[in-house]
This record gives C-alpha cells, sequence and structure tokens, in this order.
C-alpha cells in the first residue's frame, strides 16, 4: 500500500515539474503573445507531461 502511495506521489510530482517547466520554457522563449502564452502553452504542457 506505501509503495503504491509513493509511486503515485512521485509520478504526480514529477507531472507538474514537467509542466511547469514546459510552461515556464514556452512563455519565456517561444510565444510572446497572450493567446499563445495562457492558451496554448498549458495546452502543450499538459501533453508533454502526460507523455
Amino acid at each position: 500500500m506505501v509503495k503504491k502511495f509513493a509511486k503515485f506521489v512521485l509520478t504526480n510530482i514529477s507531472g507538474t515539474i514537467i509542466d511547469t517547466v514546459a510552461l515556464w520554457l514556452m512563455k519565456s522563449y517561444i510565444f510572446s503573445s497572450y493567446f499563445g502564452v495562457y492558451i496554448i502553452s498549458p495546452i502543450i504542457g499538459f501533453e508533454i507531461a502526460m507523455l
């Protein structure tokens, strides 16, 4: 039970970190418009984290 919970927590933390880094990179280096930063970047970041 504890092993399963630890795996769940590590998976979610790594997904959050990947999503945050992807959002930051896209906001800083790729997109500069409102639409790109707040609409497109979260979609792409979520897909990268899920992958």
